[in-house]
C-alpha cells in the first residue's frame, strides 16, 4: 500500500492519494471481517501479521469457550488491554469484543456445512444464546444462519446436478 508522489508536489494530489490509501485499507478491513479475504491480504506489517495471527489462533482454539475474554486473550499473548485495542482497531478495524466474535462466526460456518442443528452451532462456538448468536450472524453476514445452510446446501445440489 505504499505510493510515490513525485517532487515537487501538490498539497491536493497527497490529499487524494492519502484519501485513497485509507478508503483502500478500509475495504480490505471490511472485505476480511465478511469473510472474503485472509488475514494476509489485509495486514501489510509482518509482526503486525504475526500477531494478529497468533492472537485469532487463540480465540479459535478456544472458540468454544463461553467464559472466554478480553483477559484471557491478554495473558495469552502477552499484551496489554489497551495495546491490543490499538492492535486490533488499526489493523483489522475491530475492537477486541469484535474481533472474538467475528471469529467465533466465522467458526460457525464450518458447523453449519456439517448440519448441525442452530442452537447447537451457537453453544458450540460460545454463544450464551441461540438467538443472539442469530442477531450476530445477521449482522455479520446479512442473512440468517438458516439461510446461510439453504444457500449453502443448494450451492452444493446444483454441483452435485451439474457433474
Amino acid at each position: 500500500m505504499e505510493r510515490y508522489i513525485a517532487k515537487p508536489f501538490s498539497p491536493q494530489i497527497l490529499l487524494m492519494q492519502i484519501s485513497n490509501l485509507l478508503h483502500l485499507k478500509e475495504n480490505l478491513q471490511k472485505k476480511y471481517i465478511a469473510n472474503q479475504l485472509p488475514l494476509d491480504e489485509v495486514v501489510s506489517d509482518s509482526k503486525d501479521k504475526q500477531l494478529v495471527g497468533k492472537i485469532e489462533q487463540y480465540i479459535r482454539d478456544h472458540f468454544d469457550n463461553e467464559e472466554l475474554s478480553i483477559n484471557d486473550i491478554v495473558a495469552a499473548v502477552g499484551l496489554s488491554r489497551t495495546l491490543l485495542y490499538v492492535k486490533l482497531k488499526s489493523t483489522v478495524g475491530l475492537s477486541a469484543t469484535q474481533f472474538i466474535t467475528n471469529i467465533c462466526l466465522k467458526e460457525s460456518l464450518k458447523l453449519l456445512m456439517q448440519d448441525y442443528h442452530i442452537s447447537e452451532v451457537a453453544y458450540s462456538c460460545g454463544f450464551s444464546s441461540s438467538n443472539y448468536y442469530t442477531r450476530c450472524f445477521r449482522k455479520q453476514f446479512g442473512i440468517s444462519p438458516t439461510e446461510y445452510r439453504k444457500s449453502f446446501e443448494q450451492a452444493n445440489d446444483q454441483e452435485t446436478d451439474g457433474n
